[in-house]
């Protein structure tokens, strides 16, 4: 939080948004750390097969390449996973 915080009124101050955007950048990354470090893992879902398990259809498309049919061609939000379990779904795009 007190990371964020300075962000933020580094961000008031600054007319250069490269540092700041560098800043927030490395909060992202801290943060994305310690969660991962308590078990949270961000879905990997292009690519795979689509598994009503983990993914959330919001629309098919068409694909050139058959091998991409059935198989999830585009994350439009990710899904993420708890200690193994899915604690939120995946919303792809699925090539038809």
């Amino acid at each position: 939080m007190d990371d964020f915080e300075r962000a933020f009124k580094a961000q008031e101050n600054s007319k250069d948004p490269i540092p700041v955007n560098e800043g927030f950048s490395l909060i992202y990354l801290k943060l994305t750390g310690i969660l991962e470090q308590k078990g949270l893992k961000k879905m990997i879902s292009v690519g795979e097969e689509f598994n009503v398990d983990q993914h959330d259809a919001i629309t098919n498309f068409p694909v050139v390449d058959s091998s991409m049919q059935g198989k999830v061609i585009e994350d439009a939000e990710c899904g993420y996973f708890l200690n193994g379990k899915v604690i939120r779904h995946a919303k792809v795009i699925v090539g038809i």
